[in-house]
């Protein structure tokens, strides 16, 4: 077949895929171009994959970073609790060690106390039973004294008055002491030194009691006041002597026991004032050390925190130098005459590649514009198609439409049937009405009966009926009468 029949025919040559025309420069370069373009497009999103990993990497070790930090600090946070729980238990435990060794002092005292009390009590009792019986002991004197003198003849000089015997006031005992006793905070050498006071004083009421024994014994040596030696003293020099040895002893136990209160009191007072100096001191201190121990652990953390950075930066720098001196060891180790070598082969592979660069970057360049070219061809068939897919939806259309309409027309066309058959039905129904309305009503003429609707004249007609129906019912009703009667009547 030649070209005139097939064209004749309507038979058209059917397009290739090759290049019909040679290929112009303009059209690889901008092949080259569109062809760079797409490798700098998929460079870029290669890169920004890269650095999405990178970031998805880094975010990865941040966060695990971050986590190793927290759980560190979570345990240096753990540790120093426990640094302080253990501090807080120390100090508690001082503390109540120094409350019982406060309680067992107090307790101690208590008793040395009790023990105190109840030894001077005891000592009281005995030096007041002593005084009682020298106080008898004088007042008996002084009895025979007296009635010694009511037997003498009055004989008064101006001289020698006459003795008038004053009670002897008894010497201050040591009730007086307890009085400040609740408030002395007494110690073991506070409790010596009474005792040697106490000892004392027995050891005073002793000689007291000794000098009175031997001015008895001198009295009852001497016999008779009147016969004397010149050169004995009197018995009221003697009680005046007495008297002030009373007095002597009474001032000084009375001063000795003010100062030896006061002596107390300023030394209860200092020892409380030493104890709450003591007690502040140790809160003091106990916040100081608390205050160093918080900056020395902060110390230590920076301190090791900086350790953790030096041994990683040593660690890095030593990995940089290992493998840059094993670098060097293997540049070190090709001749000169193998890097010649190596550089000419080099060379030669390089102009090779380059060669081979050029070849296939124009092959890609005609591949692009063939593959353009194929694409313009693709995409005039695509529109060709797609406007002979527009024409045979638009034929679809245009054939479902018309099916539509003849459907509608036969629809018509059967509906106008049925409707002349109703009206065949309804005309029948109405001459069958007017002859049975003609039936019901013989007694009247034709031309009188009504002409109404179909309905009107069936209801007309039932109406009848129901009437006819109730006649016939009255009429059985007096036939069975009138047979009842005659039967009866029989």
């Amino acid at each position: 077949m030649d070209v005139a029949s097939r064209k004749k025919q309507g038979v058209e040559r059917q397009i290739t895929f090759g290049p019909s025309a040679p290929i112009d420069e303009w059209e690889l370069e901008k092949a080259t171009l569109l062809r760079e373009l797409n490798e700098h497009k998929e460079k870029v999103s290669r890169l920004e994959r890269v650095h999405d990993e990178q970031q998805d990497t880094f975010e990865r070790n941040r966060a695990s970073l971050l986590k190793e930090v927290k759980l560190k600090e979570s345990s240096w946070e753990k540790r120093r609790q426990e640094a302080d729980e253990h501090w807080m238990a120390e100090i508690v435990e001082l503390q109540a060690q120094l409350e019982n060794q406060e309680q067992e002092r107090q307790q101690t005292l208590k008793e040395l106390r009790k023990q105190m009390e109840h030894t001077m009590t005891m000592e009281q009792q005995k030096n007041e039973r002593r005084v009682a019986n020298l106080h008898e002991r004088l007042a008996d004197k002084e009895r025979a004294l007296q009635q010694y003198q009511d037997y003498q003849p009055a004989q008064p000089t101006a001289d020698s008055p006459s003795p008038s015997p004053s009670p002897i006031s008894p010497l201050p005992t040591p009730t007086s002491l307890a009085m400040h006793r609740h408030t002395a905070d007494a110690s073991p050498a506070t409790i010596r030194q009474l005792k040697l006071q106490l000892e004392q004083t027995q050891h005073q009421y002793q000689q007291l009691t000794l000098r009175l024994a031997e001015k008895d014994q001198r009295q009852a040596a001497a016999g008779d006041p009147d016969q004397a030696q010149p050169g004995q003293p009197s018995y009221e020099a003697l009680e005046a002597q007495h008297r002030q040895e009373q007095d002597h002893l009474r001032d000084t136990f009375m001063k000795e026991h003010q100062s030896m209160t006061i002596h107390w009191e300023a030394r209860t007072q200092n020892m409380q004032n030493e104890y709450e100096d003591t007690i502040q001191q140790l809160r003091d201190e106990n916040a100081a050390e608390k205050e160093v121990w918080k900056i020395e652990y902060q110390a230590q953390m920076d301190q090791l925190r900086h350790q953790l950075e030096e041994r990683f930066k040593k660690q890095h720098w030593d990995a940089d130098q290992a493998w840059l001196s094993k670098w060097q060891d293997l540049q070190s180790t090709l001749s000169q005459d193998a890097m010649a070598i190596q550089g000419h082969w080099e060379t030669k592979i390089q102009q090779l590649n380059d060669s081979h660069e050029q070849a296939l970057v124009r092959a890609r360049s005609e591949l692009d514009v063939v593959k353009d070219r194929l694409a313009n061809d693709i995409d005039r068939r695509h529109r060709l198609r797609d406007d002979f897919d527009a024409l045979t939806s638009k034929t679809t259309l245009d054939q479902q439409q018309w099916l539509q309409e003849k459907l509608a027309f036969q629809k018509a066309v059967a509906r106008y049937k049925a409707k002349q058959k109703n009206q065949q039905d309804y005309d029948a129904s109405l001459q069958l009405a007017q002859d049975m309305m003609v039936l019901l009503n013989l007694d009247e003429p034709h031309d009188k009966l009504p002409t109404t609707t179909l309905l009107e004249m069936l209801k007309t007609i039932k109406k009848q009926m129901l009437v006819l129906q109730s006649s016939q019912l009255d009429m059985e009703d007096e036939r069975r009468s009138v047979n009842h009667i005659l039967d009866f009547a029989c």
